[in-house]
């Protein structure tokens, strides 16, 4: 399989997910300063640029490096190469061999004897069916180690996909938190404006002082986490850790999701098409044909071989200085080679490959039930991540609800600033876990998808 054969769909995948990306918050003005607060600033986690790369790069983009630059592509698609050499080394059993010979005898030699050439063409006749069985054999381990590389693509697509998302929805908790700090600095001005004109005591601000130093706390914690979130996305990406490169941020607008239209939410046919699609299931398919193909074939070790041969042989004899002519001939030759004892060697290479199959069978059968298992955690999953989702914007809006009646309350004196800020933390756990929750769906979507074995083609949405 060429890389000028899969590029496109990784190209193709990417463009349909950065659509998809488009539903998300994005990290609002210029990068903090790490650590933002507690103490001076430090260089010892700051990124460096990589040549060729931008900093910012879509899903599509992103992919399209980790195909170039991940070793783990490469790593998988070396055993592709050997089984297409072991494939075409298996059908020259079958092709005609043409050999030529010549002999010179110089004029001044001692010797006389003939000199010419000679050019024999043979071909296999008959083996029982021996070559082809290899053929076979060779062509089905080829399909299989097909299947392996295009599981080994869909699993960078989802590890990048996976890591993308993650190192979005990390700055995503930095930028909220800041805002959450922003909110609580200008709480702190309108106190130490209501304590200027009498309306509020010192204790207010000491008392709202305190949250703010909780929120610049939570900042330096999504910082550290958006760190390791980005050290990840690069190593998905093949790239050094600490290489500067980032998801490019989107606009907050609306929900979209990121599964194709037309995936399937019932298990019964999540599994029938994640069976008719996974690359490692088919393989395992494909190794056990394989295996049946070497049983064949070492069946047939004592069978006996037919081969004919044409020879054309141009020669003329030398007598001193004066060549004597002859005339070209043409021989043929059937050849019959009968085994009669082979020391058991037939018997045991059957036994042998009796066992690969029996292995590979297992496998295939292992491998089924691990497609069933796949299938069902990543639905189960997905379908509780969209719940969860749901329930977040529910908890959202209700602890909104909450806030703006506490701080009517508190502005008109009906309730106590510990209150007040108690249901602006709230709010603000609130929408930490919405954010968590919407990351965590978009993730849960693509491993539904990496489960299905239809995140490498992407399907109208």
């Amino acid at each position: 399989m060429q890389w000028d054969w899969i590029q496109p769909r990784f190209r193709a995948l990417g463009a349909a997910l950065t659509v998809a990306a488009s539903a998300f918050p994005a990290p609002a003005g210029a990068a903090l300063p790490f650590p933002a607060y507690g103490a001076a600033p430090s260089d010892a986690l700051t990124p460096r640029p990589v040549t060729g790369v931008p900093t910012r790069v879509t899903l599509d983009q992103a992919i399209a490096i980790a195909a170039a630059t991940s070793p783990t592509v490469e790593a998988a698609r070396a055993p592709l190469h050997l089984a297409t050499a072991t494939t075409e080394t298996a059908r020259v059993g079958a092709r005609p061999t043409f050999n030529g010979n010549a002999q010179l005898v110089s004029p001044t030699s001692l010797q006389n004897g003939p000199s010419g050439a000679t050019f024999t063409l043979s071909q296999l006749l008959y083996d029982g069916g021996l070559v082809l069985s290899n053929i076979r054999s060779a062509q089905a381990s080829e399909d299989a180690a097909r299947e392996t590389y295009r599981r080994a693509l869909q699993t960078l697509t989802n590890n990048v996909a996976q890591a993308y998302f993650g190192a979005l929805g990390a700055e995503a908790q930095t930028a909220l938190a800041q805002v959450i700090v922003n909110q609580g600095l200008a709480q702190e001005r309108l106190i130490k404006a209501q304590i200027d004109a009498g309306t509020a005591a010192p204790i207010d601000l000491a008392t709202a002082h305190a949250a703010t130093i909780q929120a610049q706390g939570k900042v330096v914690t999504a910082q550290s986490q958006e760190i390791v979130a980005l050290a990840q996305f690069a190593h998905a990406l093949g790239l050094p850790a600490d290489a500067d490169v980032r998801p490019q941020p989107t606009p907050a607008s609306g929900r979209a999701t990121t599964l194709p239209a037309g995936t399937p939410l019932s298990y019964d046919v999540a599994l029938a098409t994640a069976l008719t699609l996974r690359p490692d299931y088919l393989s395992t398919i494909r190794a056990a044909d394989a295996g049946r193909q070497k049983v064949r074939a070492a069946r047939l070790g004592n069978r006996p071989t037919l081969t004919g041969s044409a020879s054309h042989a141009f020669q003329q004899q030398q007598q001193g200085f004066f060549p004597q002519q002859s005339s070209p001939a043409v021989q043929w030759l059937a050849a019959v080679k009968i085994p009669l004892y082979d020391g058991g060697l037939t018997a045991a290479n059957t036994a042998t490959a009796k066992a690969q199959l029996e292995s590979a069978v297992a496998a295939e059968e292992s491998e089924e039930q691990t497609v069933q298992v796949d299938v069902r955690t990543a639905l189960a999953q997905l379908i509780a991540a969209q719940a969860l989702l749901r329930e977040n914007d529910e908890s959202v809006d209700l602890a909104r609800r909450l806030l703006e009646g506490r701080q009517a309350q508190y502005r008109a004196g009906k309730s106590v600033l510990e209150l007040y800020l108690n249901a602006q933390a709230n709010y603000a756990a609130a929408q930490n876990a919405q954010l968590s929750a919407l990351y965590a769906l978009r993730q849960a979507e693509q491993a539904y998808l990496y489960a299905l074995g239809t995140n490498e083609v992407v399907q109208a949405r």
